[in-house]
């Protein structure tokens, strides 16, 4: 039996938002924790979870509204299922801006605890490039929906997730 476009195209994209939901809610948990172990912790620590919090958060909704508007609202319609809209677009972004937030914290944890500039200087500029390459995939995503014609800017991709990966390496 032949697979149709949304089993194809979407069914990975359903599962992962059914796991990036499983793990936001160990996230929640995790940040009650934090809150309750942690009370005296410094006020720009809280809002830098907070923030993880309320970014994850707004990626969530991002994903599962998707998801819900391709697989229900436009059941059938393989010519939508075909492209990206902006809250597809809004991946990349939303990605790189909670990866390299985290990326940055762990530089300026490097520098403090190890003093070692370099390294810092390293994962401070790797993360900025991946910053820059998830904006860059979310534009580039704006300008060309149709999925078949994303190879037009794997170069930025490739960036950006070689910068990421080679960050958290070295963090």
């Amino acid at each position: 039996m032949a697979k149709n476009v949304a089993e194809i195209g979407l069914g990975p994209m359903l599962i992962g938002t059914m796991l990036d939901i499983l793990l936001y809610g160990i996230m929640i948990a995790q940040v009650h924790t934090y809150f309750t172990t942690f009370p005296k912790d410094r006020k720009l620590f809280k809002c830098f979870v907070m923030f993880l919090l309320l970014a994850n958060a707004l990626n969530v909704l991002f994903d599962a509204v998707y998801v819900y508007q391709t697989l229900v609202v436009h059941y059938g319609d393989t010519p939508y299922l075909m492209t990206a809209n902006w809250v597809f677009a809004t991946d990349p972004a939303m990605t790189g801006i909670i990866s390299s937030s985290v990326q940055f914290f762990f530089a300026w944890r490097i520098k403090v605890i190890s003093g070692n500039a370099l390294t810092t200087a390293f994962v401070g500029l790797g993360s900025f490039i991946g910053l820059l390459g998830s904006i860059g995939t979310s534009i580039a995503v704006g300008i060309v929906p149709e999925f078949t014609e994303f190879v037009k800017f794997e170069i930025i991709v490739i960036v950006w997730l070689v910068s990421a990966v080679l960050t958290d390496v070295l963090t």
